[in-house]
C-alpha cells in the first residue's frame, strides 16, 4: 500500500487476521486508522513518509512487533 497517495486506511484493514507485513510509508496519512490494534499477527509496520504530526497511540497496542515510523 506504499506509495499510492493516501489520505487514510480503510476501517476494515483490522479485519486482514493474517497480515504480519503492512506498508503504508510515502502517502499522505494523517492519522493510522484505530483498526491496526486488531491485526493480531502483524509483525512489521512501516508508516513513515506520510503527514502524521504524532506517533499514533495504537503503535503501543502492538506488542512485541517492529514498526518503523
Amino acid at each position: 500500500m506504499s506509495s499510492n497517495q493516501l489520505t487514510s486506511l480503510p476501517d476494515d484493514v483490522g479485519e486482514l487476521e493474517e497480515l504480519v507485513w503492512l506498508n503504508v510509508s510515502n502517502n499522505e496519512l494523517t492519522v493510522l486508522s484505530l483498526h491496526i490494534k486488531h491485526l493480531n499477527k502483524l509483525r512489521v509496520l512501516l508508516w513513515g513518509d506520510n503527514q502524521l504530526t504524532t506517533s499514533p497511540d495504537e503503535i503501543g497496542e502492538l506488542n512485541g512487533r517492529s514498526w518503523c515510523g
